[in-house]
C-alpha cells in the first residue's frame, strides 16, 4: 500500500489528503515506518515530501519517528529543494507551548537540531532559507545556538552568496549587544583588499552592520566607519560606491570628490 501510493500521478495533493484522513490507524503506522527508514530518499521525492509535510501537520505521539528522522538527518534534508520546504514548515508553524506542550516539545527537537547544524546550512544554497527563517523566530535561546555554531565563520560566510544572507539576518535578529559586536569584530578581521567592503557579497553584509550597530549605539559602529576610511580610495573605485558613499562623514566625501 505504500508503494502504491508513491504511484499515484493524478492530483496528488488531494488524493494524499484524503488517505490520510480516511486510512485505518494501522495502516498509517506502516506509513510511518516505511518514511522514517528511508527519510532521506523520501526528500527527493516530490510527492513523498509532500506526504512528509502532510503527516507532519497532522501530529500525534505516535509519528513522533517522523520528527525524530528529519532531526538525525536535517542536514541532509536541508540541503534538498523539497527537504528544505519540509524544515522551513516545521519551523513556521512551531505549535504554541502553552496549548499544546507536548506537540511544541517534539516541533523543538528538530529545531534544535537545525540550529547545531548551522554551519553547514548556512553555506547551503537551499539550507541557508531554513537558517533564515529560523533566526525570523527571534529566539534568544535558538540564536545562541546559532551564534555559538557560526564562531569563527562570519567572515568566510559573508563573503558567501548563500552565506551572506544568513550573516545578515544575524546582524538583524541578535538580541543582546554582545553577540552583535562579536560578529563585527569577525567582519573587521580583515582588512586591505580583503575588506568585506570590496566583496560584491560581503559590502551588503557591511552595510546592515553599519545600520544595526548605530542602531544598537554599539562601540564598533565607529570601528566598522573607521575601516570603511581607511578603504575609501579603493572602494571609489567599485560598483559599491554609492551604496557605501552615504556613512561617510560629509568633509572625508568632498576629499573624494
Amino acid at each position: 500500500m505504500c508503494r502504491s501510493l508513491f504511484d499515484f500521478t493524478v492530483d496528488p495533493k488531494t488524493m494524499l489528503q484524503m488517505f490520510i484522513e480516511n486510512v485505518h490507524q494501522s495502516y498509517l503506522k506502516h506509513l510511518f515506518r516505511a518514511f522514517v527508514n528511508k527519510i532521506e530518499e523520501m526528500m527527493s521525492q516530490p510527492l513523498a515530501n509532500l506526504i512528509t509535510q502532510s503527516l507532519i501537520e497532522r501530529f500525534t505521539a505516535e509519528q513522533m519517528p517522523i520528527l525524530e528522522a528529519v532531526a538525525q538527518n536535517c542536514a541532509f534534508i536541508g540541503g534538498r529543494m523539497k527537504g528544505c520546504t519540509v524544515l522551513s514548515q516545521i519551523i513556521n508553524n512551531l505549535p504554541d507551548p502553552i496549548i499544546n506542550g507536548r506537540e511544541w516539545m517534539n516541533h523543538m527537537l528538530v529545531i534544535q537540531a537545525i540550529a547545531q547544524n548551522a554551519k553547514r546550512l548556512a553555506f547551503d544554497r537551499f539550507g541557508n532559507y531554513a537558517m533564515q527563517s529560523l533566526l525570523e523566530r527571534r529566539d534568544p535561546y535558538i540564536n545562541t545556538i546559532i551564534l555559538n555554531q557560526l564562531k569563527g565563520e562570519f567572515y568566510q560566510l559573508s563573503s558567501n552568496k548563500f552565506g551572506s544572507n544568513v550573516v545578515e539576518k544575524c546582524l538583524l535578529m541578535v538580541t543582546r549587544r554582545d553577540q552583535l559586536d562579536h560578529i563585527i569584530t569577525e567582519l573587521l578581521s580583515k582588512s586591505g583588499t580583503s575588506s568585506l567592503f570590496l566583496n560584491e557579497y560581503g559590502n551588503y553584509v557591511m552595510q546592515t552592520a553599519l545600520k544595526v550597530s548605530k542602531e544598537w549605539m554599539s562601540v564598533q559602529h565607529l570601528y566598522l566607519l573607521q575601516s570603511l576610511r581607511e578603504n575609501q580610495h579603493i572602494i571609489w573605485n567599485t560598483r559599491y560606491r554609492k551604496l557605501l558613499h552615504q556613512w561617510l562623514p560629509r568633509t572625508t566625501k568632498q576629499r573624494m570628490l
